[in-house]
């Protein structure tokens, strides 16, 4: 399920944003080999086709004892982009201690586009605090950043702390756990 955003102008840059929820049945997952992936359907943010892998064992051997969440580009050009995810707890709201952003990254043409988070979460953490009847949910956000002016800072999101934000808002009161 995906989200759309409008366009922002920021002085000289203009962002398209979109947030994808990525729900991933990790019980069906757990025994996957080290470099193996679960992904998500294709979505579009700003004219350009995205998808999200999750690998349960990492993305390679040296993250095998993380997960690792990986945002791939399937169009060809050059996009210059801010990602940023979360875990979900109960209720579907976002556990501030898992969550993290990469500021703007430039995904290139012809070369295989990948960003994110090789050892994002230990897998022992994800299991004990993050699984909701053997369901684990990313929500993710990207954000396609217009006119290549580094010069011009782009203001900081943070996706999970505005989520927060509005869920208390509206007197929504939940526990996380520690």
């Amino acid at each position: 399920m995906g989200k759309r955003c409008r366009s922002a102008r920021l002085e000289r840059r203009t962002i398209d944003s979109a947030f994808q929820e990525f729900r991933v049945d990790y019980e069906q997952t757990k025994h996957f080999a080290t470099g193996r992936a679960v992904t998500s359907d294709a979505f579009s943010v700003g004219g350009y086709i995205w998808r999200v892998h999750f690998y349960p064992h990492g993305f390679s051997e040296e993250c095998k004892d993380s997960i690792s969440l990986i945002f791939e580009l399937m169009s060809k050009a050059d996009v210059n982009v801010i990602t940023e995810a979360f875990i979900t707890v109960k209720g579907g709201h976002p556990w501030s201690l898992c969550q993290d952003r990469r500021g703007v990254e430039l995904f290139q043409g012809d070369n295989f586009n990948l960003g994110g988070w090789g050892q994002w979460v230990s897998r022992a953490t994800l299991e004990k605090y993050y699984l909701i009847d053997g369901l684990v949910t990313f929500v993710c956000a990207i954000m396609v950043v217009r006119d290549r002016d580094s010069s011009v800072p782009v203001p900081a999101l943070d996706v999970g702390k505005h989520f927060g934000t509005l869920l208390s808002d509206i007197d929504v009161f939940f526990l996380f756990p520690i």
